[in-house]
């Protein structure tokens, strides 16, 4: 079957490309829309008669209104949004027609991006690790699951209280569950508990936004204490800046990931 890549490479000036949204929560909210985002590039620059509709379970979504302000900009009527107060939830998927069923419509796709609904993974599941939620209860002090001793549980798998499922989020539960840990084996005092996020998608190779936050573990739960996001109008220097800050982000995770 050929990748998603190569089918809008085959599509044909002038089809019409579909991305699904699942309801909340799914890992890495933003990340849907900034694939919308990179698919329309690419649309207005090889095939720009082309359409990109984003069927949408959920009415609003991060960063929605520097969105839609930088896709109007743009794009102007190539990008559609369909929310969920709209008709945009999917109720049904016809592989063979190539159709996307909404509970008021069919949208017959050249090339769909289906997003399904999500939830802890097998191996969690299969573990008895998750709720009812689908997803991972832990105590937020030591990432420490609230199903099963000596097991911990972190990043997109866990319940994140007010936290994002994102990789700049496991990455810093990482860090604390680590030091818990080897507090706990030293009997040393375990360090503040201090979380941190930023979740940096792009628009453009040069044009990124970012929303982020701090939070702290309060009763055994993560929850936020401020936060900060682009804003729509923003000049294209900040929106360089914030790109380039996302890239630099990635390198030094990546580095300290595989060291």
């Amino acid at each position: 079957m050929a990748t998603p890549a190569h089918q809008l490479t085959a599509m044909e000036n002038g089809g019409l490309v579909v991305i699904t949204v699942p309801p909340r929560p799914y890992r890495c909210t933003p990340a849907p829309y900034e694939r919308a985002s990179l698919i329309a590039n690419y649309l207005a620059r090889r095939k720009p008669r082309s359409k990109l509709l984003i069927v949408d379970a959920n009415d609003t979504f991060p960063l929605m209104g520097a969105m839609l302000d930088a896709w109007d900009a743009k794009f102007g009527d190539t990008v559609e949004w369909l929310s969920g107060d709209f008709g945009g939830a999917l109720v049904a998927v016809d592989p063979a027609g190539r159709a996307l069923i909404t509970e008021d419509e069919t949208f017959a796709a050249d090339v769909a991006s289906v997003i399904p609904p999500q939830r802890a993974g097998s191996l969690a599941l299969d573990a008895g690790l998750a709720d009812d939620s689908g997803w991972c209860p832990i105590d937020a002090r030591d990432f420490s699951s609230r199903r099963a001793d000596a097991i911990h549980v972190l990043g997109d798998a866990i319940e994140p209280g007010d936290m994002p499922r994102s990789a700049f989020a496991a990455a810093d539960q990482a860090r604390l569950c680590a030091a818990a840990l080897g507090s706990a084996l030293t009997g040393r005092e375990a360090p503040p508990a201090a979380l941190e996020n930023a979740c940096y998608f792009l628009l453009d190779d040069d044009d990124g936004l970012v929303s982020g936050g701090r939070y702290k573990i309060a009763d055994g739960r993560i929850s936020g204490i401020e936060g900060y996001s682009s804003s729509a109008g923003e000049d294209p220097d900040t929106r360089r800046e914030t790109a380039r800050a996302g890239e630099r982000w990635f390198t030094e995770l990546t580095a300290e990931v595989f060291r």
